[in-house]
Formats: structure tokens, sequence, C-alpha cells
């Protein structure tokens, strides 16, 4: 275990931004509340830079501003894994930028890995096994114990050597430019438009997101929608995760089994005791409603259940699917679900107009882009991009033998 100091003190963490800002490279990562609160809030970040080993408490009322310029350096490597949701909650709550990411699971996913965890990984190249007993720990809660905060330190100690690793793999391949635009494209573009959870509004529709929930009866539809909003209104209210207060399968429970009074409520035992004692009896009036949700009530088919968009979004896939084989890549490192899609709504015109779109790195827009707008025009030829570099045939085989290349 490398030794590493808890910062939780201004004068600690002046004396780290003194040291860090000499570093070429440093490990990142952020431990937040999401699973525990309805208002993400971020709580550690950690940083590994050569011997240097930092757990900052940002809860502790930290100046954390000095830390925005390490992000924002170009001379500075912040090596991540799975720098997406880091970069949304250091984006959102400390409002930094970033340039100059290097992210070990884009580059694993890449290189063909099966399995793209950090566990993984440190397993893979290092022969480490990590601890995981602390992965949905409590990180709001103060006084955190050293065995939180071992584990916390352990998500970056290995960075900077998978970093070199992979690299080099990744150089020896002739990757380097295709994944270094992903990098790029991570860094400037994820949580672009962060939005403030408090300043979200309640989805109408979120309660569709209830397994079965749309195959109900019209009543018993309009019953869960107002269970739905109850359940959100209090965990907005006390900040905690909705799941905590009552799951999803509870609320359908509750309707089924019709309960009379807060007592019944009470011998579910699916209720938690704070919304129980606070909004039991708006729970069971929901239960009374009259109102209902029919058919035509429901929202409006997305563009993506247009027969016609499905059709041409398929054979976008089945093209996909040939370039991942070809490759010995997963296919999502092609071009994501969500830019083909966009793609067959939209339907670009021309090279131009599909750089507008802003859905391909530059990499992909010059060596997939007019073989894309052939499939959606109906002119391409089925012939493969020319001169794209391959994993080992190794890979392509063992893929191909776990995926069946299927798309």
């Amino acid at each position: 275990m490398s030794d590493y100091l808890f910062i939780d003190r201004q004068h600690q963490l002046d004396l780290a931004l003194t040291s860090l800002a000499s570093v070429d490279c440093m490990g990142v990562d952020t431990e937040s509340s999401g699973y525990y609160t309805y208002f993400s809030e971020l709580c550690l970040i950690q940083i590994s830079a050569g011997e240097q080993h930092y757990i900052i408490d940002t809860l502790a009322g930290l100046n954390l501003d000095g830390l925005g310029p390490l992000f924002a350096d170009p001379g500075i490597t912040k090596i991540f894994h799975a720098a997406g949701s880091d970069i949304v909650e250091l984006k959102r709550d400390l409002k930094f930028d970033f340039v100059n990411v290097f992210d070990t699971m884009i580059a694993c996913r890449m290189l063909g890995h099966d399995s793209c965890s950090l566990l993984s990984l440190v397993k893979h190249y290092k022969n480490i096994e990590l601890e995981k007993k602390e992965q949905k720990s409590n990180w709001k809660k103060r006084p955190l114990t050293r065995s939180q905060l071992d584990y916390a330190n352990l998500d970056t100690v290995y960075l900077e050597e998978l970093m070199r690793t992979m690299s080099a793999e990744l150089a020896e391949l002739n990757l380097s430019e295709e994944i270094q635009e992903e990098f790029d494209w991570i860094a400037s573009r994820t949580g672009q438009n962060v939005e403030d959870p408090a300043e979200r509004d309640l989805d109408p529709n979120g309660w569709l997101r209830i397994r079965g929930a749309i195959d109900l009866p019209p009543q018993q539809r309009a019953v869960v929608k107002i269970l739905y909003e109850i359940r959100d209104q209090r965990a907005r209210k006390e900040n905690l995760a909705a799941f905590r207060l009552v799951t999803n399968d509870a609320l359908l429970r509750i309707l089924r089994k019709k309960p009379k009074s807060v007592r019944d409520l009470e011998q579910l035992r699916a209720i938690n005791p704070v919304m129980l004692r606070k909004d039991g009896e708006r729970l069971l009036e929901a239960l009374q409603t009259s109102g209902e949700i029919t058919d035509d009530q429901l929202p409006k088919p997305s563009a993506e259940d247009n027969p016609e968009l499905r059709a041409l979004v398929r054979r976008l896939k089945r093209w996909r699917g040939r370039v991942a084989e070809f490759r010995g890549m997963d296919p999502s490192m092609i071009v994501t679900n969500k830019a083909l899609f966009k793609l067959a709504e939209v339907k670009p015109r021309d090279l131009s107009e599909l750089k507008e779109l802003q859905l391909l790195t530059d990499w992909k827009a010059r060596n997939y882009g007019e073989h894309l707008l052939g499939i959606v025009h109906g002119t391409y030829n089925g012939e493969l991009p020319e001169n794209l570099p391959r994993l080992p045939e190794q890979v392509r085989e063992a893929r191909m033998a776990k995926t069946g290349a299927r798309s």
C-alpha cells in the first residue's frame, strides 16, 4: 500500500498544489455521493503523481480553485479510468476545464481487451488484485474510514503505469492518432452543458421507466405516476436517492397490495421510515385516484420507432459490425448507437454537414464518413474503408469467437 496524504486543511492543499505544478502527468479519480443522495455531490478528489498520492476532501470547505489550472494545463496529462463520469462531476461542481486527458478504459476498449474495469486492467498488467468492498461506500459520510481511504487511493496509484504501457501498445499498433482524438473529444465535450440537478424539473414521463408500468391498466398507470411523483418530491427534500425511499418494484407492490392504512404500508416493509412518516397518507390517497392514463395519452413514439429509420440503422449497424470484425474492436469504438440513430434521422448530405452534427471525431469523419453517407443515401458499394489499423490476428479471432462478430 502506497503512502498517501488525506487533505482536509487549506495549507495541506496549497503545499500539494505547489508540488503538483511541476509534474508532467497525474492520475485522477473522484468519489461522489450519487448512490446515496438525490443530488450527486463531489466528495473526494484523488490524485497520484509519481510518488505523491493525495486524497482531497472536497466537503471540508477548502478553496479548490488552484486545481483548475492543473486540469487545464496542456503540459500535464490527466489520467482517468472512465473519464466521463469524473469530468462531469468536476465540471458541474467546480466548473473546471480539461485539456490533455488519457482514459485507460477507452484505451482498453481500443486494444480489444475482454474486460475493461480498473480491477481487470491492474490484474492484467500488474498481476495485482484490487479490493472491491468499498465500491458502494457512502462517500459523503464523515469521518471516512481507513478502509475507504485505502480503497480511494488505489483508484489512482496504478494509472500512470497503465498509461505508459498502454500508450506503447497503441503506438505499436498505429492507433495513437485515432485514440488521441477520442481523448480530446472526451475532454472538450463531456459535460459541455452539465445541468445543476437542483434546477432540473421532474420528468413527467419518468414513471414509464418503471418496468411494467406501461402495461398496466389506465387507472393503475395513473396511480403509479402519482406514487412516482410523491417519491421524487420526498427524495428531493431529503436529498436521498429515490430508490432508498422505496424501490420501483416496491411501488408496484404497493399498487397490487392496496393497503388501507399507514399500518398496512408499514407491514409491507418496503418504505423508508422517513417517507412512511411524512408521506404515508399521501400514498394511501394516491391509491384511491379515479384518474386514468389511456394509450392515447402516452408519449408519442420517438423517431427511433419509425420503421424506415430503424431499417436504415440496421444497415448502418451491419456496416459497423463488418468494420469492427475487420479491425478486431468492440463495435462501439467504431461509431456509437446514438451517432448511428442521429445519422439516420438527419441524413446529412455531405461531409461538411456530417461534421456539423458533431457526432464523430475528425479521424472517424475522415475514415468512415464517406461510407456512412453512402449507406444513408443508398450509394454504398460494399467496400470497407482503406488503410485502417487492425489489432493483432489473435485478438481479432478471440473477439470474433466471443461475440460471433455481432454488431
